[in-house]
């Protein structure tokens, strides 16, 4: 679809930290790894390190009366998701608003979800936390944003793993093309836990990656990240907004897509080896200075490619990289996923 999109606001959390400086600082720093994150297995406990993120400044716009039994999962999204609207220049909260919600993540509450397992199995059904339970579905970030923040447009949740990014894009092209929403709070979140990391060891096991090297597609150097992207979307009014244009969103076959030229390519490699050899396909014959990444500044996440997009668009507003971009992320052999950014509303709106 080509009906653009205009960025009106950012706001992320990640291991670098939670504001549009923390990141800039990032990118330019190259920042790595901040904390581990210990995994029992086998052989005894294994320091993991990881991209962890801190959802604490949200007191800032939110009583923590009211957050406390609100999971670090829902955290993190309500504050990236403030984040974008106070650099769009709103108050907060929105009450009455025809704003729509939408997050996409690729684990989910994968945190809470395993205690609210864990109190299954050691108390049984029947003394599980509800609370836990609530907080462990994949739509309550969802959910959370729009009452605390009071937003009553339509609320949506996307899970389709890598792909979660384009498809909530492409819902908010839709929504917003057909005037069903005045603009739509949109982005992306996952979460680390010990499961996930023990996953990650028993599927690839041996020397645990210190860095992070997604350009060499021969080694498996995925480190696990967290926190949320968010960006507020609004239909192109005629006036120039301060992040450019989302001109085009695409999900297509791998086998028939093309990169376009004249953009720089933010590619959504991440330090896994077989998804590396499908990116090193993809990409030959291209000139490494037209190429792009962020994982180092943010770890491997299923929802990662929005967090390339909140970056990129943040980066080329302050001149670290051309205002033309395309963000691209593999599904395995056949899927693509392709977002065009650029300052201008090049492409025409479909009829």
């Amino acid at each position: 679809m080509t009906f653009p999109l205009a960025i009106q606001g950012l706001g992320i959390v990640a291991g670098f930290g939670s504001s549009n400086k923390d990141a800039l600082q990032a990118i330019q720093n190259n920042a790595g790894p901040n904390a581990s994150m210990q995994v029992q297995t086998q052989d005894g406990p294994i320091d993991y390190p990881v991209y962890a993120a801190d959802p604490a400044p949200l007191k800032e716009f939110v009583s923590p009366k009211k957050l406390r039994r609100i999971n670090k999962y829902s955290r993190l999204a309500t504050l990236a998701a403030c984040l974008a609207l106070q650099d769009a220049g709103l108050d907060i909260p929105l009450p009455g608003s025809n704003i729509a919600v939408i997050v996409a993540s690729g684990y989910g509450a994968s945190t809470t979800t395993f205690k609210f397992l864990d109190d299954v199995i050691l108390e049984g059904d029947e003394f599980a936390s509800p609370t836990q339970f609530s907080n462990s579905v994949h739509s309550s970030a969802a959910s959370h944003i729009t009452i605390l923040l009071q937003i009553q447009g339509p609320c949506l949740t996307v899970t389709q793993f890598e792909m979660s990014p384009v498809t909530a894009l492409l819902n908010a092209q839709t929504w917003l093309k057909e005037k069903r929403v005045d603009a739509v709070l949109l982005g992306g979140v996952d979460e680390i836990n010990p499961v996930l990391l023990y996953c990650y060891q028993n599927l690839w096991s041996g020397q645990i990656p210190k860095v992070m090297e997604p350009l060499d597609f021969q080694k498996q150097t995925a480190i696990s990240g967290e926190g949320a992207a968010f960006m507020l979307l609004t239909r192109d009014e005629g006036q120039a907004p301060q992040y450019g244009y989302i001109n085009k969103v695409s999900w297509e076959n791998a086998s028939g897509f093309e990169l376009p030229k004249n953009n720089t390519i933010v590619m959504g490699a991440d330090g896994h080896r077989v998804c590396g050899r499908r990116y090193s396909k993809m990409l030959q014959g291209v000139d490494k200075h037209n190429l792009k990444t962020f994982s180092t500044i943010t770890g491997s996440m299923p929802s990662g490619q929005m967090f390339d997009v909140v970056l990129a668009s943040l980066a080329a507003r302050n001149g670290l990289m051309p205002d033309r971009f395309c963000s691209i992320k593999l599904n395995g052999d056949q899927d693509v996923g392709a977002v065009y950014v650029s300052s201008h509303s090049d492409l025409p709106q479909d009829s």
